[in-house]
């Protein structure tokens, strides 16, 4: 339901969390600077919660995934 990546984690290849239906949060930091195409497909209940400016704000705007900033 929930996950929150190490800093350790840089970048998030495509498909990586599509169909995870139950996934309601993910914790992004800021040193992930490439999420690939159709990362979260399928992730209707997903929130992103991330740092305001990141690469994973960007990417849940532009896929209209909601946002929470850390």
């Amino acid at each position: 339901k929930a996950i929150e990546l190490p800093d350790s984690i840089l970048n998030i290849g495509n498909s990586a969390f599509s169909n995870c239906t139950n996934l309601k949060t993910i914790t992004i930091s800021s040193v992930v600077y490439k999420i690939g195409r159709n990362a979260f497909f399928d992730c209707g209940k997903l929130t992103i919660i991330t740092p305001s400016g990141s690469v994973a704000e960007a990417y849940a705007i532009e896929n209209n995934i909601p946002v929470k900033h850390s």
